[in-house]
């Protein structure tokens, strides 16, 4: 779980919160770089006075819709990669890319589905249990 600064716009206001995510490494991603995608979202803070309704949360490149409805976020949990970086994207982007872990590319191509065992007598013909 990561704690991440984060801006809501919405409704005709904007406003500081917390994003509470969980930050996992995309293997799907194609590159040298390593790529993260957000998952679980929770935000945090906020002023008491925004207005109930729907908002866009944008941190670290990415952006998500939330809904504030009595005062508490409702989110859908996942975050997409936002075009327009954020304020605080580059700094998160640096942070990822000077990691020591790097990235683990994934070099084999999509395994295909074994054939089916026939286990019988009945599917294998009344010779293929002979030893």
């Amino acid at each position: 779980m990561v704690l991440l600064p984060g801006i809501v716009r919405g409704m005709g206001q904007e406003a500081e919160v917390e994003v509470l995510s969980r930050r996992m490494q995309d293997h799907n991603a194609s590159g040298a770089l390593l790529v993260f995608r957000y998952v679980d979202l929770a935000l945090i803070g906020g002023p008491a006075e925004l207005p109930d309704g729907d908002y866009i949360v944008y941190f670290a490149g990415f952006s998500a819709v939330v809904t504030r409805r009595n005062g508490k976020w409702l989110s859908p949990g996942i975050a997409i990669p936002d075009e327009a970086h954020a304020p605080g994207a580059d700094e998160e982007a640096e942070a990822v890319q000077a990691s020591p872990r790097g990235r683990d590319p994934i070099t084999e191509e999509p395994k295909a589905e074994p054939p089916a065992v026939k286990t019988s007598p009945q599917r294998n013909g009344p010779r293929s249990f002979r030893v």
